[in-house]
């Protein structure tokens, strides 16, 4: 499960489907997505997300058999940027 807080609005995106719609201007949030099973590898996620007045805040956390069932900050070392992952490496 992948849950995201935000302030304002947000959309999150996982393996191209759309996870997340928290869209509008409101003040920060916790949404939950449906569960989701993946298995072992690299998926695309993309956030959308708007700010009016400053203070933003995201913050995107999930649970699973790796956490022991603890929900947990996804990880800055579990994130890469577009380009920047190596064919053939896990990580």
């Amino acid at each position: 499960m992948s849950e995201i807080n935000v302030s304002r609005g947000s959309v999150l995106w996982l393996a191209r489907q759309k996870i997340v719609d928290n869209n509008g201007c409101h003040a920060a949030q916790e949404h939950r997505s449906a569960s989701y099973n993946l298995r072992s590898g690299v998926y695309p996620l993309k956030v959308d997300m708007c700010e009016m007045s400053g203070g933003e805040v995201l913050k995107m956390t999930y649970r699973g058999p790796d956490t022991g069932g603890k929900k947990i900050t996804v990880p800055k070392s579990a994130l890469r940027l577009p380009g920047t992952l190596r064919i053939g490496t896990t990580g």
